[in-house]
């Protein structure tokens, strides 16, 4: 967890969670926002069938949730369509690289006030993302997910 910047240790003190700073937030979505950009490159590239299938099933249930205003089920959706794409990638380097930073931020993701036109920009982008992953656009992927995840960091105010 220290390694992971979760708790900081002190010695003959013991560990605490450790506190993320706006600071640490406006460094980290950045670089967040390039490796999604860089996994949704890679897996438009290399996806199979089935795992696009995965992942529309994911949306379609990501959607569900939006529409009953279920919020937690949303997230969970949500989350597992981006650790499908990451996966998808199939660079297990990139994939340490995101999971590592996105364990530092991932508290402050989740606390982001969601409005309502935060939220309807956010499944917004899904659709994007979808679109592009169906015509297997690279590019376009990158894109969405760059502007998907810089728009959380607009969310996110501590």
């Amino acid at each position: 967890l220290a390694a992971a910047g979760l708790v900081t240790l002190t010695p003959n003190r013991g560990a605490r969670v450790a506190i993320i700073t706006e600071v640490d937030l406006d460094q980290g979505f950045p670089v967040m926002g390039a490796l999604e950009a860089l996994a949704g490159e890679l897996a438009a590239k290399c996806m199979t069938d089935a795992e696009l299938a995965a992942i529309e099933r994911l949306h379609s249930s990501m959607l569900d949730a939006y529409r009953a205003g279920h919020l937690k089920a949303y997230f969970r959706a949500n989350e597992a369509i981006h650790d499908a794409i990451l996966a998808a990638a199939r660079n297990p380097t990139l994939s340490h690289q995101y999971r590592q930073l996105s364990a530092r931020v991932r508290r402050s993701r989740y606390v982001a006030q969601m409005s309502p036109a935060h939220w309807a920009s956010a499944v917004a982008d899904h659709e994007e993302m979808i679109a592009a992953l169906r015509k297997r656009d690279a590019r376009k992927l990158a894109t969405v997910l760059k502007r998907h995840v810089a728009r959380k960091r607009e969310m996110v105010a501590l």
